[in-house]
């Protein structure tokens, strides 16, 4: 296994190397742009992670408040893409499938695609992680190509800003990289927006539930990669306590958690609601219905604060600084000895007696994008 990841971290560095030097001296560092030179823009983030995605789109924002009439756009993955149709800080959006990672004809015509737009200014948002993101980044022709300072992929670009060492979390640092070139913004916040047909069907789907009108719900997302797993005997503890506080409990599995719904088989009362939808629009619609969402570090966690609903993160690893939800109305818990289920009622005890109980209206997808 270490032999393997060894060869592997050799290769990347080697591959680096080599298109480093294929792209010869076009990467010799430039001073930031003026704003107003700027009429195009274009963000690289192909991951196949939904957190990933969600974690950028501060930055389009910033982008859009700054540069009003430009034409803003992002390269990512086909896995998402559909819930960025009509994003409002995005005129376009250019897709990069699993199968095109395999077949250089299809990279060729992407590279192809994103020079024909004539892009001003290409922003990495992986931190310089990506090898992948970063080839794209150095292809593309660009006049300034702004990437992270020290970072592994900084021979693709010409811009390199050093984001500020007290930046921990994802979105400091990705706006700290723009805030370089003067792109600034306030706002910390994700932002995705739903479709009309999701939200409908949504609604059908939970009126088949027969809430009653006014009682709260807490969604609970029992999923999470490896340890980053709460216990399932705390989630059964938790949703007992919150059919006896008279709160709609739903339990919430995609296909990597079946394993663990099986494993609480028998054990819920009748009340629980569970669902398994698996569809991205459709599930991130039933988010948006919930009074609160309960959740461990996964991709639902930023889907869920993405959409506007209060959301309580609960983290096994120490990592939360990096990853954790922002904002007032979501909450982030983590102990060294692990997060108790008294812990997680007195968050949503605070959430749903509070203000952010009201969550902003969720953004409805218009079809501008190309």
């Amino acid at each position: 296994m270490r032999i393997g990841k060894s060869i592997e971290v050799k290769g990347k560095q080697f591959a680096t190397w080599l298109l480093a030097k294929v792209l010869g001296d076009q990467n010799r560092e430039l001073d930031p742009p003026k704003l107003s030179d700027l009429r195009s823009v274009l963000f690289v983030r192909p991951n196949f992670r939904m957190g990933n995605m969600l974690l950028a789109t501060p930055a389009f924002h910033a982008a859009r408040e700054c540069l009003p009439d430009a034409r803003i756009s992002l390269l990512t993955t086909s896995a998402y893409v559909h819930m960025l149709h009509g994003h409002p800080d995005l005129d376009r959006v250019h897709i990069l499938t699993r199968k095109m990672i395999w077949n250089l004809w299809a990279l060729f015509s992407l590279v192809k695609e994103i020079r024909a737009a004539r892009y001003d200014l290409v922003v990495d948002c992986s931190e310089g992680e990506s090898l992948l993101g970063a080839s794209f980044i150095g292809f593309s022709k660009a006049p300034y190509r702004l990437g992270m300072k020290g970072s592994k992929q900084e021979a693709f670009f010409n811009l390199s800003i050093p984001v500020r060492p007290t930046s921990t979390h994802r979105i400091d640092k990705l706006l700290d990289l723009m805030d370089g070139i003067g792109i600034r913004s306030e706002n910390r916040s994700m932002k995705l927006s739903l479709a009309r047909d999701d939200l409908d069907w949504a609604e059908q789907l939970w009126s088949s539930w027969n809430i009653k009108p006014g009682r709260l719900s807490v969604g609970i997302n029992i999923g999470a990669r490896g340890d980053k797993r709460w216990p399932i005997k705390h989630f059964l503890q938790l949703v007992e306590e919150l059919i006896r506080m008279d709160v709609t409990p739903i339990i919430f599995a995609g296909p990597q958690e079946l394993d663990r719904l099986a494993e609480m088989d028998g054990k819920m009362p009748e009340e629980v609601i569970i669902d398994t939808t698996n569809v991205p629009g459709r599930f991130a619609a039933l988010l948006s219905r919930c009074s609160v969402f309960v959740t461990g570090d996964t991709g639902p966690m930023h889907l869920a604060a993405a959409i506007g609903t209060p959301t309580i993160a609960i983290f096994i690893r120490n990592n939360f600084q990096a990853y954790c939800p922002q904002g007032e109305k979501h909450r982030t818990l983590y102990s060294e000895t692990g997060v108790t289920v008294e812990e997680v009622l007195s968050a949503i005890n605070q959430l749903t007696e509070s203000e952010y109980l009201l969550k902003t209206e969720v953004i409805v997808s218009g079809d501008h994008l190309n």
